[in-house]
């Protein structure tokens, strides 16, 4: 509806223009399909949500003199509801909540979380503006709500605690709005610190819990925040004293192998709720062992193999010094023969298209990120009955590497400490399990990833038309031209993961200072300006002139750079 009154009719095909008592004023008919959504701001100018080049986009189009405007730095919308709201801005509904968008200002501010007030954005059916209230109908549980939202709500709040992340899920918001829906004391505030580059959010997230203002509770990747650190400088809670007094989840309730790696350190500064493994999938004939895939293997079907390898040089190198494939230390070898293997490999990462290359072993290796059993049992079945997953040469756990996922961890300067443990806990309990968890991937904990291994194993049936009785599929791909099909696991694919999980010792980082200080001085060889000895020997040299080297943790120390100044975590240190 436009401001004047008339009302403008569009589809995918056209549109139709009717004036305030009905009379069709003009129409068009567009050549192609098109698809988008608009609003008016005014009577001259439409907001418009649109497709360029099948990138979503959104403009303002004034209709006088057809200027059309690019809005930036918009969220991305969770469905089509946009209302106008004052000062020349429009709201957008989006997972998280509403958002004004100033259109001259170019930026805007998100004026409602629905989080806050216990609203799963995702159930939000219709959102409309009644005597300058917002409203929004609800569909949860086969029930149709209509909740208007009251400007000092905000107000009523006893205690707010704050959850900081690098990155906003649905999931995430989902276990919020559950939270505060059943806490009337207590609410959970949602602080993204993503903005538009995730190091900044990062440093900007370091920043405030290094100063005393970080968030009550932090939800993050492991590969992106140091807790160790952050734990030995008595910023993030140790999180063994909740698991004892807790109700709701033990040591004894976690996957004992994950829960080594997490409290490799003594202590325990972060629970994730899920994770996935990195490890390395091939063939027999480069492989006889899945148990130990040798240096001579591995070079050998680098240097023999028809096709390039899909794993890059770096990738190859950072992986192997996370998982302890080599060291910096002068009498460890095991660092040439890495340098060596990833002199076969290309400088960048190759996406193959041909999975017949792979089954036909054309391709010596790859690294496969397995979250749960159907990934397992679909990468298995393209590379062929000879297929091994095994893990990179020389390392510790037989070389896979734990990716936790959907982690936690509570600030030491919170004064809301045991609240924050609550809304953590929420997530272990028997319904935050079947809820709010992100349970496609494997469980942390011990009992539900039996489940979830224990559950692969059932082969459903179908009948045919001839009565005859057929395995169903749990998925079904296309490799050289034929459909293929895959079924339930089998008990032999069950206990191989089991063992996968079971072996793994270390835990994917980005911090070890090993994995940079390798991969440039590799350069040096790679060109030719350095032979092997010289380019391991100034590797050993750099290590060794880091600050505690001689005393750090295998998987180093780090300095952080936060604006133009940085923050150093070494014992006693700080610039």
């Amino acid at each position: 509806m436009k401001p004047d009154g008339h009302l403008l009719v569009y589809s995918f095909y056209g549109a139709i223009l009717f004036d305030s008592i009905g009379n069709r004023e003009c129409e068009e008919n567009w050549e192609k399909k098109e698809t988008f959504e608009l609003t008016y701001v005014d009577s001259d100018t439409v907001f418009v949500k649109g497709n360029d080049n099948y990138e979503l986009s959104f403009y303002t189009i004034n209709l006088k003199t057809k200027e059309k405007v690019k809005c930036v730095n918009m969220p991305e919308l969770m469905n089509n509801f946009i209302l106008k709201c004052e000062d020349d801005g429009i709201c957008v509904c989006t997972t998280s909540g509403l958002y004004c968008y100033n259109i001259n200002k170019q930026s805007g501010k998100y004026m409602i979380q629905w989080s806050d007030y216990g609203v799963i954005g995702d159930n939000i059916c219709y959102l409309y503006k009644e005597n300058d209230r917002i409203h929004c109908v609800l569909y949860e549980e086969n029930v149709l709500s209509d909740i208007a939202f009251e400007e000092d709500a905000s107000e009523k709040i006893q205690t707010e605690i704050v959850l900081g992340c690098i990155e906003e899920t649905t999931q995430l918001h989902e276990a919020v709005a559950n939270f505060n829906n059943r806490n009337d004391e207590i609410t959970i505030v949602i602080h993204n610190y993503y903005k538009e580059d995730k190091t900044e959010a990062i440093n900007r997230l370091y920043n405030d819990v290094l100063i005393g203002k970080g968030p009550d509770i932090i939800n993050f990747s492991a590969e992106d925040i140091d807790e160790r650190e952050l734990g030995r400088k008595g910023l993030l809670e140790n999180l063994i004293p909740y698991l004892e007094k807790s109700d709701v989840i033990g040591e004894e309730d976690i996957v004992d192998s994950a829960y080594q790696v997490l409290t490799a350190d003594g202590g325990l500064y972060m629970l994730p709720t899920n994770f996935v493994l990195y490890t390395l999938i091939t063939k027999e004939k480069w492989c006889s062992n899945k148990e130990n895939f040798t240096f001579e293997e591995a070079l050998r079907a680098v240097r023999e193999c028809e096709e390039d390898p899909m794993i890059s040089r770096d990738l190859f190198l950072q992986e192997g010094a996370i998982c302890g494939g080599y060291s910096g230390e002068t009498e460890d070898n095991r660092l040439e023969q890495y340098i060596k293997i990833a002199e076969q490999l290309p400088q960048q990462a190759m996406f193959q298209t041909n999975d017949l290359l792979m089954r036909e072993g054309k391709i010596p290796f790859n690294l496969e990120c397995i979250g749960d059993m159907q990934q397992y049992l679909y990468k298995k079945s393209v590379w062929g009955e000879d297929a091994v997953y095994t893990g990179f040469p020389g390392a510790e756990g037989k070389g896979r590497i734990f990716i936790f996922d959907n982690c936690f961890a509570i600030n030491s300067q919170s004064t809301h400490k045991e609240e924050a443990w609550k809304f953590v806990e929420s997530y272990f309990t028997e319904e935050g399990q079947k809820t709010i968890a992100p349970n496609w991937n494997f469980s942390i904990l011990q009992d539900v990833l039996d489940q979830q291994l224990s559950d692969s194993r059932k082969q459903e049936y179908y009948q045919t038309s001839d009565g005859k009785r057929e395995k169903l599929p749990i998925l079904t791909y296309e490799i050289g031209g034929t459909y293929e099909n895959v079924y339930a696991a089998q008990d032999e694919d069950i206990q191989d993961v089991r063992e996968m999980i079971n072996n793994t010792k270390v835990m994917q980082r980005s911090d070890v200072p090993l994995i940079g200080i390798t991969q440039e001085e590799a350069l040096y060889y790679f060109n030719g300006e350095k032979s092997i000895e010289e380019t391991a020997a100034a590797i050993s040299n750099k290590i060794d002139e880091m600050p505690n080297a001689k005393n750090a943790q295998p998987d180093m120390d780090v300095i952080i750079n936060i604006g133009d100044f940085s923050v150093s975590l070494y014992e006693g240190e700080q610039e």
